[in-house]
């Protein structure tokens, strides 16, 4: 998997407490999509500790790589898993 991390990301990473593993594994394994609001896309992946990540890229759909990940955001969900 190919990504570049901006600046930016890397910030909110830090501040997020979102780590590298994190980012690839919603890079790999988002559900859902849809069009950022400055451009690009933002790509949603759910984690079974309740908590849910969003990634925004710099890419449109269809998503190709190497992806440019311009910012993250965590948020406890409460959406549940069965698995």
């Amino acid at each position: 998997m190919q990504f570049i991390l901006s600046r930016h990301a890397k910030v909110r990473m830090s501040e997020r407490g979102v780590t590298i593993e994190e980012v690839e594994y919603t890079l790999r394994n988002f559900l859902m999509t849809y069009p950022s609001l400055l451009g690009g896309t933002t790509l949603v992946a759910y984690f079974e500790n309740n908590q849910r990540l969003k990634v925004w890229v710099a890419n449109v759909v269809p998503l190709q790589e190497p992806f440019f990940v311009k910012s993250v955001g965590r948020r406890e969900s409460y959406a549940t898993f069965k698995g």
